[in-house]
């Protein structure tokens, strides 16, 4: 992959709350998701977000993660994520962060 080549990924509306990221979240398109996210978890009680369509995921990825968890928390918001990409849990063992995203990712399996 070229440096100067476009990377991109766009938080996609599927309705009553839910979401779906495709693409990549990595450091060129994390900003623009974090706004996305924001404007669109502003109007939610609760979100689940579906990371199935992650196509590339790195560290910033999981600053996402947690920025997200961090602004439901703080908003009282529900989060609760569904097909986590195998990276982010790695990411998070190494980072020890696994115990703050297990709560929001145990509960997407029986969601």
């Amino acid at each position: 992959m070229r440096l100067d080549e476009k990377k991109s990924a766009r938080l996609v509306p599927e309705g009553a709350g839910r979401y779906r990221i495709e693409g990549e979240m990595v450091f060129a398109t994390v900003m623009d998701l974090l706004k996305a996210g924001e404007e669109a978890f502003a109007i939610e009680e609760r979100i689940r977000l579906d990371l199935g369509g992650v196509t590339r995921f790195n560290m910033a990825g999981l600053a996402l993660v947690v920025e997200w968890l961090r602004f439901a928390r703080r908003e009282g918001k529900r989060l609760v994520i569904s097909n986590p990409p195998h990276t982010l849990m790695a990411l998070a063992d190494i980072c020890e962060t696994n115990e703050i995203l297990k709560p929001m990712l145990a509960e997407s399996a029986g969601d």
